[in-house]
């Protein structure tokens, strides 16, 4: 994988997936496993995250890979303050505006999961979802969420 670009220069593996989800985001919520299609199945993903999780009361919740925001929007139906954070700018298009559509306050903000530059500390739960598969540096990035994970905190 990698090799150059049009324009000569390095076009690495980070380059090459972050493109992948740039040209999914468009059909992405179609597929089976990505958008809730019934409120039986947003029920199931309420009782999964209620069972690790718990419920938010206003706790933070940090969504790597966000897409289209999906789980921030389970995260917010159970009371958390949610930030999503991708790095696909049509993700994060379309995660915005299916919050406004919806009227959440969820907070969706271009990022790199293995090096989000949040503060240390900051949230009080990480969650993700189709992402650790794509994970370049595995190791150093759970390591990061660890950092910015609040003490007691669960990922």
């Amino acid at each position: 994988m990698g090799g150059a670009d049009s324009y000569g220069t390095n076009f690495g593996l980070r380059d090459e997936i972050k493109a992948y989800w740039s040209a999914r985001a468009a059909t992405f919520d179609l597929s089976p496993g990505h958008e809730i299609f019934s409120e039986e199945e947003r029920a199931a993903w309420h009782r999964l995250v209620e069972k690790h999780l718990g419920r938010g009361e206003g706790r933070s919740a940090l969504d790597l890979a966000s897409g289209t925001g999906v789980i921030s929007h389970v995260m917010d139906d159970l009371g958390y303050r949610v930030t999503g954070l991708d790095w696909a700018e049509p993700m994060l298009e379309r995660a915005k505006a299916k919050a406004k559509h919806r009227n959440r306050s969820i907070t969706f903000r271009m990022g790199d999961a293995e090096n989000t530059m949040e503060p240390d500390g900051a949230y009080d739960v990480i969650i993700n979802r189709h992402l650790v598969w794509t994970l370049v540096d595995p190791k150093a990035a759970f390591h990061e969420w660890l950092r910015v994970l609040k003490p007691g905190g669960r990922v």
